[in-house]
């Protein structure tokens, strides 16, 4: 009264199909006839049911590792397509410095190889020339330095590594902080501060270091890809309640030449910079991870950040980011 059958492809075995006939609703031992019995036809039938069965489960096996296949490839391909570009930033973004590093200490080594006694009154009159070539020097192993300290900060974010020192921060007054000292070292444009008035103060839970830190780099690329000068403003307000949460709005404006449509979704991405970043004038050097980490700290913070821009040059781009206000008593 049971038929049972192996599910069955290239001698695997997936499972077990049955057929059970001792348990037909309202048939007893003595109303069962000798036909109700299985017979070679429906042991020849339910065996191609399997071996089909089992042909079935064989290719939707192979279908779902030709798929998984094909996503590890891609995921390969992108990891390669990452790994090169970023290799060739770090070159490029290497290149420079180390070649003038390498050219203005030969430079200080011809000097100094010309006179053997230091104290000779034709060297003092070089010295303001190696200082100005040690001060080239200095300035340029910092850039490296701050190449190697973004490129761990990214992989410290990655790896869940970095901490917040949450307290109570007024956001106001980092923003007025950060205006004053981009202020004095951007003779080129005019950097403002404006500040919505309102009732409660601009506090948010937050650390202070890192909240200046994300000003600061938006402030830095205002003025980076604002080649020819022109105003930047950095601008604060409170956004209407969104399900009884209140939150800031911070925004970094600037004139310069703009983000294409186009890169604006990729923008927060590492590595990823805008391909009208080469346009003359413009001082574009960065390795592509200023806006991943601010996005990623905004994000540590319960914030979130995007952009606006037309892409058209001398128009500018304005970069918003909000974070949850800390309600006062």
């Amino acid at each position: 009264m049971i038929l049972a059958a192996p599910i069955m492809h290239h001698n695997r075995l997936h499972g077990l199909i049955a057929l059970d006939r001792s348990r037909t609703p309202g048939a007893t031992e003595v109303q069962r006839q000798p036909h109700d019995e299985f017979t070679v036809w429906d042991m020849a039938v339910i065996e191609g049911i399997a071996q089909l069965a089992g042909l079935a489960v064989d290719q939707a096996r192979w279908q779902q590792e030709a798929i998984d296949a094909r996503a590890s490839e891609a995921t390969m391909r992108e990891a390669n397509a990452l790994k090169d570009e970023f290799l060739a930033i770090t070159a490029h973004e290497f290149r420079s410095p180390l070649t003038v590093i390498l050219a203005q200490s030969q430079m200080v080594a011809r000097i100094l190889r010309r006179y053997k006694e230091p104290t000779q009154e034709s060297l003092k009159a070089r010295v303001p020339q190696l200082m100005e070539n040690l001060s080239i020097i200095e300035e340029q192993t910092r850039h490296l330095t701050n190449i190697v300290a973004t490129f761990l900060e990214a992989s410290r974010l990655n790896r869940g590594e970095i901490m917040l020192a949450l307290e109570e921060v007024d956001l106001a007054a980092i923003a007025r902080q950060v205006v004053t000292q981009h202020s004095s070292i951007a003779s080129g444009h005019t950097i403002s501060c404006t500040i919505e008035q309102c009732e409660q103060p601009y506090l948010v839970l937050g650390d202070s270091a890192r909240l200046q830190q994300i000003i600061a780099n938006l402030v830095d690329n205002a003025i980076k890809y604002s080649p020819l000068g022109g105003p930047i403003t950095v601008w604060l307000r409170r956004r209407p309640k969104i399900e009884d949460r209140e939150f800031i709005e911070v925004c970094v404006e600037d004139q310069g030449i703009g983000i294409p449509s186009d890169a604006q979704p990729r923008l927060f991405e590492r590595f990823y910079r805008a391909p009208n970043i080469t346009i003359e004038g413009s001082k574009t050097r960065g390795v592509g991870l200023g806006l991943y980490i601010v996005a990623q700290l905004l994000q540590m913070h319960g914030g979130s950040i995007h952009v606006e821009s037309s892409g058209v040059l001398g128009e500018g781009s304005r970069f918003i980011f909000t974070l949850p206000a800390l309600e006062q008593a």
